[in-house]
């Protein structure tokens, strides 16, 4: 029964470890591929991208600290007139989009494959003279095109009806997942040429959204102000009138996510931490037990010229191990869940850098876990020790 108790109070006390270092490195984990996927997404736009939309990213709050939604609910969506006007007129824009949603459909022109981080991996894209014609073509998602050909058929050249207009397919976009940047859902796209969509809306209706990027030797404010005053010529706004559009960074965007990552990795060290505390104590009364019922042991340990120091380094090794094995434990349970999530929800790797990390935290953990049994043990009285049995 002694045997028994002792062999759960070993299996508890390194589930808290292995819980603890499992929670550390998969957020740990987590965090470094969201950072990497949503990196190389923002790297395919530009940090210097702009968009010129209705409605502000940014918390723009009054004197009372309040969100002045009511504002921003009455302006006017960006027009593709606009779209028009500022392309002809900025002098240090590098590549510009329009593009406009509704239903289930992107209706986009100008360079728009700004905003689609994705190649084609079947057919072709637009031509220029489907999009200034307003052609009826269409490009689809991979998850578009499973949905409507079922039986696997090559969707390329078939006619498929949206919002009851005929479109030929010309083109599949490559699968992206669900964690890939973008202004447009990839796999479950529907794009067409903007002049093809504003015969079927009124666009000004829609959500719509001027995309640009400057050309490299302008500055992020000359570039903006550019931007703004043209926007202010289109719409005649005089000089006390307030902006009634908003130019929305990127680099806000990267910003903002930099400072969730930040509080997700917070919160996994925080149960983590937990966990590691509970195996910790757990290990800790592992080895006073240890000490206990090894008291003559390290009697006559002493007795024959033992020092303090190796009876010390004896507890802590102990404890240090017994922690490394929940530790490995830990990292091999995240090495799994990393492994059997599908890669088109998200890219897991565990890295030897957050393995190290975590061998690195279950060691501590176990050292000062076992630093006070190892000290009850090391101060004990030779004679004391022998004789207590």
């Amino acid at each position: 029964m002694d045997c028994f108790k002792d062999w759960l109070r070993s299996l508890l006390s390194l589930s808290g470890v292995c819980v603890g270092i499992f929670s550390i490195v998969l957020v740990l984990t987590l965090i470094d591929s969201l950072q990497n996927t949503i990196k190389e997404g923002f790297e395919s736009f530009g940090t210097d991208i702009v968009f010129i939309e209705k409605e502000p990213l940014e918390p723009d709050l009054n004197e009372d600290g309040i969100f002045r939604w009511w504002e921003y609910f009455s302006r006017p969506n960006v027009s593709y007139s606009e779209y028009l006007y500022l392309r002809q007129n900025s002098r240090f824009a590098e590549r510009m989009a329009f593009s406009s949603r509704f239903s289930n459909i992107t209706a986009v022109c100008g360079d728009w494959e700004a905003i689609v981080p994705a190649g084609i991996s079947d057919g072709r894209a637009f031509s220029c003279d489907e999009i200034e014609r307003g052609a009826s073509v269409t490009i689809i998602g991979e998850s578009a095109a499973k949905e409507m050909f079922k039986h696997g058929e090559n969707p390329i050249g078939h006619s498929i009806r949206l919002l009851g207009k005929n479109f030929t397919i010309i083109g599949v976009f490559e699968k992206c997942g669900t964690n890939t940047v973008s202004t447009v859902d990839i796999d479950n796209a529907r794009l067409i040429p903007v002049k093809t969509g504003q015969s079927m809306v009124d666009l000004s209706k829609t959500r719509t959204s001027i995309t640009v990027s400057p050309k490299q030797s302008i500055s992020k404010e000359e570039f903006i102000e550019e931007l703004r005053a043209l926007m202010r010529q289109h719409r005649r706004l005089s000089p006390r009138d307030k902006d009634n559009f908003s130019i929305n960074r990127i680099s806000f965007i990267i910003e903002q996510m930099g400072e969730i990552f930040a509080l997700a990795n917070l919160l996994g060290w925080i149960i983590g931490l937990f966990s590691l505390l509970v195996g910790g104590f757990g290990i800790a009364n592992i080895e006073f037990v240890s000490v206990q019922e090894r008291t003559s042991e390290i009697g006559i340990q002493k007795a024959i010229g033992a020092r303090r120091s190796v009876i010390l380094r004896q507890f802590i090794r102990e404890a240090a191990i017994m922690s490394i094995l929940g530790g490995l434990a830990g990292i091999g349970l995240a090495g799994v869940i990393a492994a059997i999530i599908p890669s088109s929800f998200i890219h897991l790797s565990l890295s030897l850098k957050n393995a190290a990390i975590g061998i690195l935290v279950s060691l501590i953990t176990g050292v000062l876990a076992g630093l006070a049994p190892a000290l009850k043990a090391s101060r004990l009285n030779p004679v004391d020790a022998i004789s207590s049995h």
